[in-house]
């Protein structure tokens, strides 16, 4: 049972706070998506879980087939996630987005009117050379909102942007 999600009222428009959870395959990339829930049941905010997929890279003259399996192996996937996560029956509001398409783009797209955007950090060493999975710094970097990089657990406490704490 979902709980209602937090909002705003603009202008006679109503705005429901968002957090984006950018949710990779591997299980060890779920952190973002537990720090939005996390922060979703101190906030109210809805998680938009977020994963993408591509078709496998063929040579430039064969085209792939849509294949729905893949879609639904991305679903199933996602939707492993968010109940490993937060439960069977998690008592928020998580919303499943398995999209086709290139990981960073997808996540900027769907992070747009969201507070924030978070991601995981995945790289091969300190901080200063991590880069948080598919989503490079660059392409953070024109993020439409705050974005929050997912510790580890030795990581410690997560920075969180100004605006947001």
């Amino acid at each position: 049972m979902a709980t209602r999600a937090n909002s705003t009222t603009t202008g006679g428009t109503r705005t429901v706070r968002r957090i984006v959870a950018g949710v990779d395959g591997p299980e060890v990339s779920w952190q973002a998506l537990r720090w939005a829930v996390d922060r979703t049941r101190l906030t109210g905010a809805v998680v938009e879980a977020v994963t993408a997929w591509t078709y496998p890279t063929v040579t430039a003259w064969a085209r792939p087939k849509a294949d729905p399996q893949t879609d639904r192996s991305a679903q199933k996937a996602l939707a492993r996630a968010v109940e490993d996560v937060a439960g069977p029956e998690p008592p928020l509001d998580i919303r499943q987005r398995a999209v086709q398409g290139d990981a960073a783009e997808a996540l900027l797209r769907h992070a747009i009117g969201a507070e924030p955007l978070v991601v995981d950090r995945r790289g091969y060493g300190g901080c200063e050379r991590a880069l948080p999975g598919p989503v490079s710094r660059p392409r953070l970097a024109h993020a439409p909102c705050p974005v929050v990089v997912a510790p580890t657990a030795q990581d410690g406490p997560p920075h969180i942007p100004r605006e947001l704490a």
